[in-house]
């Protein structure tokens, strides 16, 4: 889990320098990317020995993951006062644990249906390609951002 941790601070640390210049849809989108493929690395994964592209799997769900997290949240408090912040940010971190919880047993959920009709290692691998392919969702809902319109909102807010 080093190389997620390190790997998310990067990305937040880059979200946090990079948001007012980029805006929220292209690094949503290289954040779901990211995430997709860290994912199908581990369905590539079938033994110990493969611990490279088990850390460079972690990694890049990490940064992914974290790219994603921070610039949604970034762009949800652009319309929230000052005064609001702290109960926004209560409220956004309880959403983001319940999305947790709702994400592990889903997925529990379809391992162990599929487990009942593929072998093991099958079925592993086929959660992992369902899940990788989830991560194209927002990526593609993200095209419907006004990016240029946020850009030019973040940089009048600077001025």
């Amino acid at each position: 889990m080093i190389p997620w941790s390190i790997a998310s601070l990067l990305a937040i640390t880059f979200t946090g320098k990079q948001f007012n210049r980029f805006g929220p849809r292209p690094l949503l989108i290289a954040g779901c990317l990211l995430q997709g493929l860290g994912i199908l690395l581990l369905a590539r994964i079938h033994s110990a020995e493969q611990f490279s592209l088990l850390l460079t799997a972690f990694a890049m769900i990490g940064f992914g993951g974290s790219l994603c997290s921070s610039t949604a949240q970034s762009s949800a408090f652009l319309v929230v006062d000052n005064t609001q912040l702290a109960q926004a940010s209560a409220l956004w971190n309880i959403n983001r644990q319940l999305s947790f919880c709702l994400g592990v047993a889903i997925m529990s959920l379809l391992l162990n249906k599929l487990l009942e009709m593929q072998p093991a290692a099958s079925a592993y691998a086929s959660c992992f390609y369902l899940a990788a392919a989830s991560t194209l969702i927002p990526a593609a809902l993200c095209l419907r951002l006004n990016n240029r319109a946020i850009v030019r909102q973040l940089n009048a807010q600077e001025e």
